[in-house]
């Protein structure tokens, strides 16, 4: 789909975006507190319903996607972690019961790992 203004945009690694203007080759594109403007193609995934931008490993209103279903209807199935002991299978309509999403790239831009330091007894 081609991206046109007001349509969602996930990207590498800023994760999802709205895009506020698209002329002439530039884009601007809002993130929650930051913008990025840019020249060129705009190389990212679009949608108007930011549920078609949700993938595997995102975080959704705090909980981890870990299998996303079929739509059915204008459902679609999208299965999150609760606990590290049981799933449950969540029905998000549309746009509306969307509140938070952390996509996965921004996960891994964010991560720290920790050194396991070697002690000489």
């Amino acid at each position: 789909m081609k991206p046109e203004v007001g349509m969602y945009v996930r990207g590498n690694y800023n994760g999802i975006g709205k895009l506020i203007k698209h002329y002439k080759g530039e884009y601007e594109i809002a993130f929650n507190e930051s913008r990025v403007i840019g020249r060129g193609k705009l190389e990212m995934k679009a949608s108007h319903n930011i549920i078609e931008l949700i993938e595997v490993g995102d975080y959704v209103n705090g909980y981890r996607v870990t299998k996303i279903g079929t739509e059915l209807l204008d459902f679609k199935t999208v299965e999150c972690l609760f606990s590290d002991s049981w799933t449950s299978t969540c029905f998000i309509y549309g746009n509306s019961n969307i509140k938070s999403v952390v996509t996965k790239e921004q996960f891994k831009a964010m991560e720290y790992e920790v050194q396991q330091c070697q002690e000489n007894l």
